[in-house]
């Protein structure tokens, strides 16, 4: 189970979540209480996730680096399709047999 919770204000929004996670690899399962489930990105765009938190053998929270890395100072309104683009070419991108 996974917490995510936000907090709307008058001038902003307050984003926080849980630290424990399960990361699923094919050989082993790895439990991690010092996890990252919340990424924030140019300072003002947060971006949460929860369940299985690796893909491919690689953490959610290292694609979620990357991610900001590569679209830092984009308008925070294509954020969601940018993220689900992303997200959709990464299969592409990795060795799967």
């Amino acid at each position: 189970m996974s917490l995510l919770v936000v907090s709307l204000l008058n001038d902003s929004i307050i984003m926080g979540s849980d630290s424990r996670t399960t990361y699923k690899y094919s050989d082993r399962v790895e439990y991690v209480d010092a996890a990252y489930k919340t990424t924030l990105m140019d300072g003002r765009i947060g971006i949460s996730h929860c369940r299985n938190a690796s893909l491919f053998g690689k953490r959610i929270e290292e694609y979620l680096e990357d991610f900001a890395k590569k679209y830092s100072g984009r308008s925070i309104t294509r954020m969601p399709r940018l993220l689900k683009e992303y997200f959709l070419n990464i299969k592409s991108h990795c060795d799967i047999a």
